[in-house]
């Protein structure tokens, strides 16, 4: 419901002023006309777009409740003061600060309290266009995640739109949300969680790894419909098959390695991963994959003790023991379709899609939840 002037003024405004034609001139199309028609005819609402441009946009747009509009509406023809007007609308004073050019769409819900407005208002950007979509994405991080999140974010505009994209800067908004909702399974796997100390550099690359994490864990599904080898033990050494991404992400966590990174090529049945383990206790990694010149042929891929350190000749020798002790007769390494499991996705992505519907913010999140943009793939090294 959009409410006209002519709709909203009591008997007696005060009549000539506004200069309509101006606002179609000042304010973004399609709002400018709107609001030359709004703001017609009399003089405390015309001016209001150079005094409050905010403050007017709101009262020609759906901004609020009818009824806290014609309280607004109400104080302005009578000459109160703007602040005291804002306030009846619930619109943050600060948002004072915003240009006419810097309203090209529906204002966001933001909060009115000096700490935020001491730390967003410095942060906006230059360009009036930019204003908006930074605010909305402030908006959208304070709701969903909490004010000490909106705030990390104002600090870092980089990380925010229009300068990042908007998925991007979604994925770091889900990563700091399930940061904070550690018993959930997209919080499980995170290997660094998010603090308000957190950098921006450091907020990308653990964004980006836990992203590939759940590529992975949705590539993986339910885990291996095979092993190659069979549990067993050589020289002292155990070795214990990796059968789930449960057991993949409980092996990198003990290790401090990162392999679980690489889960999506696991789940493409491209290779086999072991626990070599010291009377229980994990001391090294073992990656095995199949020879393209000799079918069915294992080899090594890699083998690496705690945190990626090279793993003793003591066990080598005790791989190659196991190894041989097995039977090659049923290796097969025909790569699988990326599987990705619905239930598996709904429960990834259950409570962020829960939090965003209950405050009727379900659309934004959509770009990770449905259609999610495939990421940017990087050459790298283990």
């Amino acid at each position: 419901m959009v409410l006209r002037c002519s709709q909203m003024q009591p008997p007696g405004a005060n009549d000539g002023g506004g200069a309509p034609e101006a606002h179609r001139q000042t304010f973004p199309a399609p709002y400018g006309a709107q609001i030359a028609e709004f703001a017609e005819g009399d003089r405390n609402i015309g001016d209001l777009a150079t005094s409050f441009p905010a403050l007017l946009f709101a009262l020609a747009t759906d901004y609020a409740t009818p009824e806290r509009r014609y309280a607004a509406l109400d104080a302005i023809l009578a000459g109160k003061k703007l602040k005291a007007a804002a306030q009846m609308l619930a619109l943050p004073y600060w948002l004072r600060r915003l240009p006419p050019a810097a309203l090209t769409g529906p204002l966001p819900v933001l909060p009115d309290d000096p700490e935020f407005a001491l730390t967003v208002v410095p942060a906006l950007p230059r360009q009036p266009e930019a204003m908006l979509p930074w605010l909305d994405f402030i908006s959208l991080a304070d709701r969903m995640a909490g004010r000490d999140v909106a705030l990390w974010f104002a600090r870092h505009p980089r990380l925010t739109p229009p300068a990042a994209a908007n998925t991007e800067a979604l994925w770091t908004l889900a990563w700091i949300f399930y940061a904070k909702h550690p018993d959930t399974l997209a919080g499980r796997i995170q290997r660094r969680a998010w603090t308000p100390r957190t950098g921006p550099r450091s907020a990308r690359d653990e964004t980006a790894n836990w992203r590939k994490r759940i590529e992975g864990l949705l590539a993986l599904g339910t885990g291996f419909p095979d092993t190659w080898f069979a549990d067993g033990s050589a020289m002292g050494y155990e070795f214990v098959a990796l059968k789930s991404p449960e057991d993949l992400f409980a092996e990198c966590a003990s290790m401090r390695n990162c392999l679980d990174l690489y889960a999506l090529r696991l789940g493409h049945m491209r290779s086999r991963l072991f626990s070599v383990r010291a009377n229980g206790k994990p001391i090294a990694t073992l990656e095995l994959g199949l020879r393209n010149d000799e079918v069915g042929v294992p080899f090594i891929v890699q083998l690496r003790g705690i945190g990626n350190r090279r793993a003793a000749p003591s066990v080598w020798q005790a791989v190659h023991a196991w190894m041989g002790s097995q039977s090659f007769a049923h290796l097969d390494r025909t790569p699988r379709p990326k599987r990705m499991s619905l239930v598996l996705r709904r429960e990834i992505w259950a409570p962020l899609t829960s939090a965003a519907a209950a405050l009727g913010l379900g659309t934004r999140i959509e770009p990770l939840t449905i259609g999610r943009a495939p990421m940017r793939r990087k050459s790298s090294t283990r």
